[in-house]
């Protein structure tokens, strides 16, 4: 399972119910079933950022860096914003990647787009994608540990907030000490808006 997919169903402990959200039945539940493949349907044609989100495969970004590659994701950037109007899908967790996807293609072929493309010496480099996967490892933990502890009444959702924003810190850290401080804040932007769905619903300030 990856991080962002178990991250997704530890918020839906309290986003969900604590909100007095309940499961949907009959043909309510159905649309909402149909919705979800059809939100599938509309990633297809993103299979490398799905990839970076819902397996934590940092390297990902390395075949993004072929103008080519990002050139045709981006063609197809409006194409999935159309696709996705007016879905809507019971499943958090794929809603959370389906949002997570929107924002960080937004980003990667807007206002990051030139940062990607000089990135191919880095992101193709292993101490890289190790790296990261090293923070997303802490972050597997950090979320098991506050999960718990949300669980038995210790601490409150606010917790995530934090682990969120060390998340964010790890990741910079290590990017900047094998590629450079350009490399890092264009990749730890680009988790940050993967994340900025789940953050706003926990209320998070998160720095970047």
């Amino acid at each position: 399972m990856g991080f962002w997919t178990e991250f997704s169903i530890c918020v839906l402990l309290f986003v969900c119910f604590s909100s007095g959200a309940k499961a949907g039945n009959g043909k309510a539940a159905s649309r909402l079933k149909r919705g979800c493949y059809k939100m599938k349907v509309c990633l297809k044609p993103f299979p490398m950022i799905v990839d970076l989100i819902e397996n934590d495969n940092a390297g990902a970004l390395a075949t993004l860096t072929y103008k080519s590659s990002l050139e045709d994701i981006c063609s197809k950037q409006t194409e999935l914003e159309r696709c996705l109007k007016g879905k809507r899908c019971n499943r958090l967790d794929l809603s959370y990647t389906v949002k997570a996807v929107d924002n960080a293609l937004s980003y990667m072929c807007g206002a990051g787009r030139s940062a990607l493309q000089t990135g191919s010496g880095c992101f193709s480099r292993d101490d890289f994608q190790s790296g990261v996967a090293q923070c997303t490892d802490i972050m597997h933990l950090d979320t098991k540990i506050t999960t718990l502890a949300i669980k038995m009444g210790t601490t409150q959702e606010v917790e995530f907030c934090g682990v969120f924003q060390n998340f964010l810190n790890c990741v910079h850290r290590k990017v900047n000490a094998v590629c450079s401080g350009y490399a890092a804040d264009f990749v730890t932007t680009v988790y940050a808006y993967s994340i900025k769905q789940m953050s706003d619903d926990i209320r998070c300030s998160i720095t970047f």
